[in-house]
């Protein structure tokens, strides 16, 4: 089972500007409205601090945001629905450039050693 292991990894901290919690927040939301089978606690969680995140009102620089791996990951599957789910449309092209994009940004906080250790069965 993915995550086993996930507690083991160091968390990374990015740079999030408001759009990108933003656009982070609406894959949850896409996530939670067609009950895809992800965490619902890591979801919940994400989306509360996300949230959080600009509450001050103020957009204008980008503010940390600690990540763990198992999050990460929940986001990427999430990205990857939001991408299959937008196959139909007529920017779908967009759509999935833009999720390839922040899911190899959300991968890339992570080597492939600690991917591999955090997929690791057992």
């Amino acid at each position: 089972m993915a995550g086993r292991h996930g507690d083991l990894i160091p968390h990374r901290v990015l740079d999030l500007p408001w759009e990108g919690a933003e656009a982070l927040r609406t894959t949850l939301g896409i996530v939670d409205d067609n009950e895809v089978p992800l965490d619902a606690e890591i979801c919940a969680s994400l989306d509360r601090r996300l949230a959080g995140l600009f509450a001050d009102g103020d957009r204008s620089t980008a503010r940390p945001f600690e990540l763990s791996i198992s999050e990460a990951d929940t986001l990427v599957a999430g990205l990857q629905f939001t991408e299959a789910m937008s196959v139909h449309l007529d920017f779908f092209d967009m759509v999935r450039d833009t999720c390839q994009f922040v899911a190899d940004q959300l991968r890339s906080l992570w080597s492939d050693d600690e991917w591999s250790a955090y997929h690791a069965p057992g």
